[in-house]
């Protein structure tokens, strides 16, 4: 579990954890990119942690952030247990730069924000509403990426056939994340956004280099792109929302309840500023496409992990399928 943190005003001197900040601007960047690439993130952990007899809390630097990396369930304790109190969120600078949100928002208030703006979406309520959506996608997904496609499948020589999982998933989140966050069900627009989607999500471990022809730039000139069309969709559903408004009732949240497209797009349209003003556009299609970001990373990694261990474990493979 990762503590980010920057400098303050009032430099106090503390015992600071053992560790290394490796190079002068690129600290221990390469290293961890490098098992990250290989698969095994946990392995940059790991090392350190038998390096400093078995360790709780290493001090480390990565993409120019001195850090702090907790290895325990304490740690982890420790961490949810006091946030806002003794911690609190924060992203590195390059996050900022590939997320750049206006003047009126701030890291720390927003994300208490958004979990309350969450909070009806994960509700028993809400999700028994969306089993039958993401039902509906996922025999879509089935039937589409996993017969007989031979885009994501590879034959080898005796005839075996391979799918490659991990690209299949993060097509699945994300198609099912259009769906529940924007309502789109349209594959070629899904197809669309997918594709800044996929530079974004490099962009956030690579070096933060900001020159043509980088990761990092590619993530931000993607980012810039998807803005744009999902800012397209807000300014529409706006249109239809203030006129829904205005032919049902003069109560701003009954009238918005009824509104057919309950998703988190409609949900964001009725949050404001903390001075009462509209959100705009673009801070909405920002924390939406963070959102969809985090389902096309995050959750994809799960679904593979779970497939691979049916597969190393048969005998569960075989109860899953039972439904047992």
């Amino acid at each position: 579990m990762l503590i980010l943190g920057s400098g303050t005003e009032h430099e106090v001197a503390v015992e600071l954890p053992p560790g290394s900040t490796g190079w002068p601007i690129i600290g221990e960047t390469l290293e961890y990119l490098r098992t990250a690439k290989q698969g095994v993130p946990e392995k940059f952990i790991v090392d350190r942690r038998n390096k400093h007899s078995s360790c709780k809390v290493f001090k480390t630097s990565l993409l120019r952030e001195s850090m702090a990396v907790m290895c325990t369930a304490a740690g982890n304790k420790f961490l949810f247990s006091n946030e806002n109190k003794l911690v609190k969120s924060w992203w590195p600078a390059n996050f900022e730069k590939i997320f750049a949100n206006s003047e009126k928002t701030d890291t720390t208030q927003e994300s208490i924000r958004l979990r309350k703006v969450l909070s009806p979406f994960l509700k028993p309520d809400a999700l028994h509403r969306y089993i039958g959506v993401m039902d509906e996608v996922t025999k879509q997904h089935l039937d589409v990426y996993w017969s007989f496609s031979l885009f994501d499948y590879e034959k080898e020589d005796d005839e075996i056939v391979i799918i490659k999982v991990h690209p299949l998933a993060k097509k699945y989140t994300f198609t099912l994340a259009c769906r529940l966050f924007l309502n789109i069900d349209d594959p070629k627009l899904v197809a669309k956004l997918e594709e800044p989607i996929r530079h974004i999500s490099s962009g956030f471990i690579s070096l933060p280099l900001d020159f043509p022809g980088t990761k990092f730039n590619r993530a931000i000139r993607a980012s810039k792109q998807i803005k744009k069309e999902i800012e397209k969709m807000i300014k529409q559903r706006r249109i239809d929302l203030h006129l829904h408004l205005l032919e049902t009732s003069s109560d701003h949240e009954v009238a918005a309840a009824a509104f057919d497209h309950q998703d988190l797009l409609s949900r964001l349209l009725m949050e404001t500023y903390s001075d009462g003003e509209e959100m705009k556009e673009s801070d909405i299609a920002n924390k939406l496409y963070g959102f969809i970001v985090g389902a096309y990373d995050n959750i994809s990694t799960t679904l593979v992990s779970i497939v691979m261990h049916q597969s190393q474990l048969p005998h569960f493979y075989d109860t899953v399928l039972k439904g047992k």
